[in-house]
This record gives C-alpha cells, structure tokens and sequence, in this order.
C-alpha cells in the first residue's frame, strides 16, 4: 500500500479511533499513545495490508487488539482492575461485587456511630425514623453521621486503584 493510499484510508479514522480508545483507557495520554501505537501498527504492515472494507472497522480491530496487548503485559490481579468497557457481562456482575465487597470493608473502618448510621441507613435500607429509635439520636445526628460517613467511605474509595489507572 502506498503513502497517500494509507493517509486516504486510514487517516480518517483518527477521531473516531481517539474516542474509543479514551473509552477503553479512561485517560487522555493513553488514548493518545493507544491511537499513535495503533497507527504504527498499521504503518508497519502496510505493505501486507489488505484494502478493508471497512477502514474504521480495520482501525478499531487493531486498536483492540492493541488495547489487549499492552493490558496483558501489565497483567491485572484481579477483574476488577479492568475498565468496565472491556468487561463481560459477567465479569461486570463480579466487578460490581467485588466493589460491594470492599465499599463494605471501607464502612467498616468508620467510627463506630458513622458506620452504624451508615450500615442502617445504606446497607439495610432502614428509614431515618427507624434509626432514630434504634440509636437514639435525633433524625438531624443522624443525617449528619450518614453524610460524614459517606462522605469518608467516598474518599476512601477513590484513593484505591482499582483499575490500574
């Protein structure tokens, strides 16, 4: 394949290519190199390239299969630590789980009031006035422990990497 052949066919594909790698990768810069690794890709083979019927499609199939490589070199532990895009259906549920699990241990490592307001509250689904029986305090205590302890569980959470970003 020639050089203006290749600009003509593949260049066009730059944005939509751009989109669905910051889908996959969840960054800018990574989308950026996953793109220009896809490009090289394609500049490498492209005396072996077949004319595609579809060139984005073309595009998009390297890029994946790039995505791929480059996340198996980097071996994630777990699925969990893989971006929901790339996830099954199945994979999903047990990421979804997985992050049940550990906003559970986060609520656990609350003060002792603000992880009993919160276990009530969230994690049982008990109204404010049933808690107030059940702890004693006023509904405003018990809105504030609630949104303290939300509020810690929430930076707590986005301070784990649990996606290898």
């Amino acid at each position: 394949m020639e050089t203006d052949d290749f600009k003509l066919l593949f260049l066009p594909c730059r944005h939509r290519l751009f989109e669905a790698a910051w889908r996959l990768t969840g960054s800018t810069d990574r989308a950026s190199d996953l793109v220009q690794d896809t490009y090289l890709k394609l500049w490498q083979r492209r005396g072996a390239l077949p004319v595609p019927e579809s060139a984005e499609a073309y595009c998009l199939k390297v890029m994946r299969h790039a995505w791929a490589d480059s996340r198996r070199r980097q071996r994630p532990e777990s699925v969990a630590e893989l971006p929901e895009a790339a996830l099954t259906a199945d994979e999903r549920d047990r990421s979804r789980h997985d992050d049940a699990a550990l906003v559970r241990e986060l609520v656990a490592r609350l003060p002792a009031d603000q992880r009993r307001a919160v276990t009530l509250r969230d994690l049982e689904g008990l109204g404010y006035d049933e808690i107030e029986r059940l702890m004693g305090l006023t509904q405003t205590n018990i809105r504030s422990l609630v949104s303290r302890g939300r509020k810690t569980v929430r930076e707590l959470f986005k301070t784990i990497d649990r996606y290898g970003r």
